[in-house]
């Protein structure tokens, strides 16, 4: 059963999944609004990229 997490704005909830599958080592999933959400989490999905691929 999954458990949601709230957060206040796509960039933040992007940044949280991103450092609890690096702590963990177990994949996390966002949610985002089409248009809108993805557009503000769309740095913080390439900054995720660029930190796993650097390591």
């Amino acid at each position: 059963m999954p458990e949601f997490l709230t957060c206040c704005h796509e960039e933040s909830s992007v940044g949280m999944a991103h450092g609890y599958a690096k702590v963990e080592g177990k994949p996390m999933a966002v949610l985002a609004h089409g248009t809108v959400g993805l557009q503000h989490a769309a740095m913080a999905i390439y900054n995720a990229y660029c930190v796993v691929d650097s390591d």
